[in-house]
C-alpha cells in the first residue's frame, strides 16, 4: 500500500516538473520552472514567429478604469481558443493588455505596484500560448489613450516624471514576473502611443515616447533570468509606418545592457496597417485593388502600389539594418453584406499585406476583436468564433490567404509580387526633422462611426492621394510618401477611432487605369505583343546570399555553401524575337537544383540533377513587358541565385 502511494506521488510531482509551472505552497505564489532559452538571430526569429494573430478585445477591455477579459462582452480565454488558433496556422499571438486602476501607488515606498491577481491571470493566458509552442506577446495597451478612463502613459502630460517612474514600476514587476520565460514570450513596450491629435508628431511630445522606449528596455535588461537576451519590440508615434520611418523624431533606443555574448540586434520595431481606413477599418468603400469591379466603391488613395511602397520602406528603414518589424495589427472589416464582392476584395487585401510582409522579412500579426456583426459596416474584424473556439465562415477564407503566403517553409514559394531588392537607407535612429507635409485643407472624406460601443467616436478622415489613385493627381507639394497615420480599431469601445490624415505620395502624378476584376492573383500578368524584342542582351546574374534577405529562412550550418560563379544561368539570346524557340534558358549549378521559377512561378520541380534546360516559349504567359523579369534558381540548401533580364513590345 505505501509503495502504491509512493508511486501516486511520484507521477505527480513529475507531472508538475514536466509542466513547467507550479506553486509554492507556503505564498500561493506562481513559480515558473526556467527552460532553456534558444537565441535565435534576426531570420531565425521572423521564420520562427511566421504568422501572427491578437487577442483583441480581452485583457485591454476595461470599464471604469478596471481591466476585466470580459468587459467588452467577449468570453473568458480558454486554451481551447489558443490550440484552434495554432491549427489554423499562427505561431504567434499577440496578447493586449491594459494595467489602469489595476496599479496602485505604495506611497510609504514610493513604488507602483500592479495587482497580483492580474497578472496571475495574464500569466495564466501567456502559458497557454508558450506551454503550446507558440509565441507570445504582451504590452501595455490601453493605458495610453486619453480616451480610456484610468490612462495615464500620456506623452503630451505636464508630469512626466510620475509617469516615466510609474511606467518603470510597471515593467520592472512584469520582466521579474517573466524573467525565466524561454524565447517564446516577447515584451512590447506599450500600443498606439501619441497625442491623440492625427497630424504631424509634435516632436518634445515624441521625445517622451522615445524616453518610454528607452525606460522599458533597460528596465527589461536589467531585470535578470532571460531578459538581457530576450527580443523586445517598440513602436514610435501611433505605431504609425511614416512616422516611425520618416524624420518626425523616432529614436532608436540603445541596448546598453544586452547579453554581450550575442551578436546581432535583439529589438524589434512594432507598426500597424489599417489603409485605406475607409475600406479596411470603416468599411464605407467596400472595394480594392486590382480585383475591384465598381471605381465609385473604391477609395482614392492606400491601394496596392501604396502598400508595396510602406513595405518597402519599412525594410530600407530598419530590417535591412537588423532590426526586424512586426506588423502588431492589421486587418479589413468585414462589409460583405453591404457588397457581394466585399470578400474578394478583403482576401486579396490580406494576401497583398502578407505577400508584401514575407518579402520583406515583417511578421504580421492579424487583428481579431471577436466582431462578427454583418449588419455594421466597420470594425468588424472577427475571424474566430471565440464561444466555440472554431474560424467562422467568412474567418476561414480570410486565413486561408494568410496561411497561402505562410504554410510554405520554403522561402522560394512565397509568392512575391516584385523582386527588387530594396536598397538600405539612413541609420534608424536619424531624427533630423523635415518640412511639415503640405495637406490639401478642402478635401475631406466623412467616415462612419464603427460599432464598438454607442459612445465611441470617430473623427472624418482627411482624403489624400496615392501612387495609385484611380483618378489623376498633381504632382505633390508635399515631401515624397505618405504621411497618413494608421489608424487602429476596436482599442477600447470608448475609444476615439483613427482615421488617417491626408498623404501625399512621390508618385501621384501617374494616373492608375480604373481596377479591374482579376480574381485572386497577386501579380497580374500583362498582355504581351506577338514580337516583343530583348533591351539588353547582357544578362547580369546575382548571387545572393541568404542572410542577405530575412525572407530566405535557411540553416545558417550551411553558410559556407552559398553559390559562387561556378553556378549560373545562360539565357541564349539568339535573334529578336522572344518568342523564337531558340530562347533557352540553361542552368548550371554546383549543387542539385531543387527548384526553378520565372517571375515567382514554378518552372519546374527538379530532384538529383544540377542543369536543366527549359525554353521561353513554353512560359511566355508568366513574362512581363516593359519590367524586370527574374530567373531563380533554389538548390537543395535553399540557396538561391538569379538573373534578370527585360523585354519590351
Amino acid at each position: 500500500m505505501k509503495i502504491k502511494k509512493l508511486i501516486i506521488l511520484l507521477l505527480c510531482l513529475s507531472l508538475i516538473f514536466c509542466s513547467g509551472v507550479f506553486y509554492d505552497l507556503f505564498t500561493n505564489t506562481r513559480i515558473v520552472n526556467a527552460k532553456e532559452f534558444k537565441d535565435y538571430d534576426q531570420s531565425q526569429i521572423v521564420k520562427n514567429m511566421g504568422a501572427g494573430w491578437n487577442l483583441g478585445n480581452q485583457l485591454e477591455a476595461s470599464i471604469n478604469g478596471m481591466p476585466y477579459e470580459t468587459a467588452w462582452g467577449n468570453p473568458t480565454i480558454s486554451e481551447n481558443l489558443i490550440l484552434a488558433v495554432k491549427e489554423a496556422g499562427f505561431k504567434t499571438i499577440r496578447i493586449p493588455i491594459s494595467y489602469l486602476n489595476k496599479i496602485t501607488y505604495d506611497t510609504v515606498n514610493d513604488k507602483y505596484t500592479i495587482n497580483e491577481a492580474w497578472l496571475d491571470r495574464i500569466q495564466e493566458v501567456v502559458d497557454y500560448c508558450v506551454n503550446n509552442d507558440i509565441y507570445a506577446i504582451i504590452n501595455m495597451h490601453g493605458d495610453g489613450y486619453k480616451s480610456v478612463e484610468g490612462s495615464w502613459l500620456i506623452c503630451d502630460a505636464d508630469d512626466q516624471t510620475s509617469i516615466k517612474k510609474k511606467y518603470e514600476d510597471c515593467w520592472a514587476q512584469i520582466s521579474d514576473r517573466f524573467k525565466d520565460y524561454d524565447e517564446h514570450l516577447i515584451f512590447e513596450s506599450m500600443n498606439e502611443e501619441f497625442d491623440g491629435t492625427y497630424a504631424n508628431p509634435n516632436w518634445n511630445y515624441y521625445a517622451n515616447i522615445n524616453s518610454y522606449n528607452q525606460i522599458f528596455v533597460d528596465t527589461v535588461r536589467k531585470s535578470g533570468g532571460n531578459n538581457d537576451k530576450r527580443w523586445l519590440l517598440i513602436p514610435g508615434w501611433n505605431t504609425n509606418i511614416e512616422y516611425t520611418v520618416g524624420n518626425y523624431g523616432f529614436s532608436m533606443p540603445s541596448d546598453n545592457y544586452l547579453n554581450s555574448d550575442l551578436s546581432g540586434k535583439r529589438i524589434m520595431i512594432s507598426v500597424h496597417y489599417y489603409d485605406p481606413w475607409n475600406f479596411a477599418g470603416s468599411g464605407e468603400d467596400t472595394q480594392w485593388g486590382d480585383v475591384a469591379t465598381d471605381i465609385s466603391k473604391v477609395s482614392s488613395w492606400g491601394q496596392k502600389d501604396y502598400m508595396k511602397q510602406q513595405f518597402e520602406k519599412l525594410y530600407n528603414k530598419f530590417v535591412s539594418q537588423g532590426y526586424p518589424v512586426v506588423i502588431g495589427e492589421y486587418g479589413a472589416t468585414d462589409a460583405s453584406n453591404f457588397d457581394n464582392d466585399n470578400m474578394t476584395c478583403r482576401k486579396y487585401w490580406y494576401k497583398c499585406l502578407c505577400e508584401y510582409a514575407y518579402e520583406n522579412g515583417c511578421i504580421p500579426v492579424t487583428w481579431d476583436n471577436n466582431g462578427h456583426n454583418l449588419y455594421v459596416r466597420g470594425d468588424q474584424f472577427g475571424l474566430f468564433d471565440r464561444s466555440s473556439c472554431t474560424l467562422t465562415a467568412n474567418g476561414q477564407e480570410i486565413v486561408n490567404e494568410i496561411m497561402s503566403v505562410y504554410k510554405s517553409t520554403d522561402p522560394s514559394e512565397s509568392p512575391k509580387t516584385d523582386d527588387t531588392t530594396p536598397t538600405p537607407s539612413v541609420s534608424p535612429d536619424s531624427t533630423t526633422p523635415t518640412p511639415t507635409p503640405t495637406v490639401s485643407p478642402d478635401s475631406t472624406t466623412p467616415t462612419p462611426t464603427p460599432s464598438v460601443s454607442p459612445d465611441s467616436t470617430t473623427p472624418t478622415p482627411t482624403s489624400s492621394t496615392s501612387s495609385d489613385t484611380v483618378t489623376p493627381t498633381p504632382t505633390p507639394t508635399a515631401s515624397p510618401d505618405s504621411t497618413t497615420p494608421t489608424p487602429t480599431p476596436s482599442m477600447s469601445p470608448d475609444s476615439t477611432t483613427p482615421t488617417p490624415t491626408s498623404s501625399t505620395s512621390s508618385d501621384t502624378a501617374t494616373p492608375t487605369p480604373t481596377p479591374t476584376a482579376s480574381g485572386n492573383n497577386v501579380t497580374p500578368i500583362p498582355t504581351q505583343s506577338a514580337s516583343p524584342g530583348i533591351i539588353s542582351p547582357t544578362v547580369a546574374t546575382e548571387t545572393i546570399s541568404p542572410a542577405a534577405k530575412p525572407n530566405v529562412v535557411q540553416d545558417t550550418a550551411n553558410d559556407s555553401n552559398s553559390f559562387d560563379n561556378n553556378s549560373r544561368i545562360i539565357i541564349n539570346l539568339k535573334k529578336n524575337k522572344i518568342y523564337n524557340s531558340s530562347k533557352k534558358i540553361r542552368i548550371r549549378s554546383r549543387y542539385n537544383i531543387k527548384k526553378v521559377l520565372l517571375n515567382n512561378h514554378l518552372l519546374k520541380t527538379i530532384k538529383n540533377k544540377n542543369r536543366a534546360v527549359f525554353f521561353i516559349k513554353r512560359f511566355k504567359n508568366h513574362l512581363k513587358i516593359n519590367k524586370k523579369n527574374t530567373i531563380q534558381v533554389v538548390d537543395v540548401n535553399n540557396y538561391y541565385f538569379k538573373v534578370s533580364f527585360r523585354i519590351k513590345r
